[in-house]
């Protein structure tokens, strides 16, 4: 067996060695200390032999989240496309949290991956980073460079928009939260809306906010 250590981030590559780097050898010594930025998986060494002889390179590959078995795997890299989604994903309605619940669940200490304030009050949008997105976001969203899109559409309807959001994942991954200041009358309306973007992550909610309570 081997052991693959990526970036929990991105999913690159850091290192593979044939040591468990939490337990490392015999002793029980680590190999390296442990850092909120990097995790490791278990892997036969049939997966990345071509890897260690150089056949392969590391930036080839990455650590994915897979849905289908609920584990991080070792993949070859590529891009995000509709062909990896199901359709529920490519046009996923974000789910409506209402502030009675909001209330209860942050009691809880629930906190969606992504959590989208329609703050009315403040005139604004608030998109929230979750902190377990960063180990539950999905592993072929992986390029910090990309956008979250969210499209603001009539209720219940992602066939007429109203406004696109659009928020580069390195931004909402380092900063925890992205603003972004209404545009249009509608926006501090009473008008109910719905939200659709494409499903990276395992957990949305959609918050809106009419008053001072939060």
């Amino acid at each position: 067996m081997s052991f693959v250590c990526y970036n929990v981030y991105d999913g690159s590559i850091l290192s593979i060695m044939s040591l468990n780097p939490m337990t490392g050898d015999l002793s029980g010594n680590p190999v390296f200390e442990y850092e909120k930025s990097w995790g490791y998986i278990e892997v036969e060494y049939s997966q990345v032999e071509k890897l260690l002889d150089g056949t392969e390179h590391s930036v080839e590959y990455v650590v994915a989240y897979s849905q289908v078995n609920n584990e991080y795997e070792l993949v070859r890299r590529q891009e995000f496309t509709s062909e990896s989604l199901g359709i529920s994903d490519l046009i996923f309605q974000v789910p409506i949290l209402q502030h009675e619940d909001f209330v209860k669940y942050k009691k809880l200490g629930y906190q969606p991956d992504i959590h989208i304030i329609h703050d009315i009050p403040n005139t604004c949008w608030n998109i929230k980073f979750g902190d377990r997105a960063d180990s539950h976001a999905h592993g072929q969203f992986l390029d910090l460079q990309k956008h979250l899109v969210f499209s603001i559409t009539q209720y219940n309807n992602p066939n007429i928009l109203y406004r696109i959001l659009p928020i580069k994942l390195e931004n909402l991954v380092y900063e925890r939260y992205q603003v972004i200041p209404f545009m249009y009358d509608w926006e501090k309306s009473d008008e109910p809306v719905s939200i659709f973007t494409i499903k990276r992550f395992d957990t949305y909610a959609y918050q809106r906010i009419d008053n001072e309570k939060i």
